[in-house]
């Protein structure tokens, strides 16, 4: 990915920021937002499995309120730092709670698969799937 994405502008206070997961995570898009950090507004963020370097969880816990399912993967970073906030739902509930809006997900962080002019969210089967057609910025890598 060669292009920079201004996040500051893209990002509102108060938003609720997902990206993909595990094998799915954008990571050139991670990198960014992480180099961006201290420019974005106050928002949340809403975690999966990470399993990436990107973004680094002082940084992210410093300016975002963290959600997630649970401590596993790159998320037992933001319980040592006592800034994991738990979701306490099961994992399988959580993409119909994104798609009626109970989790609400303003931004979202894709990574895409297939050819030009044909995409694909092949590796995206969880509740980022569902929070696309609610959000009100997607941006893709």
């Amino acid at each position: 990915m060669s292009e920079s994405v201004d996040f500051a502008r893209l990002i509102r206070e108060g938003d609720s920021i997902a990206w993909g997961t595990a094998a799915a995570e954008p990571v050139a898009l991670l990198a960014m937002l992480d180099a961006q950090m201290e420019r974005l507004p106050r928002a949340s963020v809403l975690l999966g499995l990470g399993l990436g370097k990107h973004p680094d969880p002082k940084k992210l816990a410093a300016r975002m309120h963290v959600r997630a399912l649970g401590g596993a993967g790159t998320n037992k970073a933001y319980q040592d730092l006592g800034a994991l906030d738990v979701l306490p739902v099961h994992y399988s509930a959580l993409p119909h709670l994104v798609a009626r809006g109970e989790v609400p997900v303003d931004v979202v962080l894709l990574q895409l698969s297939g050819s030009i002019g044909n995409p694909s969210l092949a590796l995206m089967i969880d509740h980022v799937h569902a929070a696309v057609p609610k959000a009100r910025v997607v941006v893709a890598e």
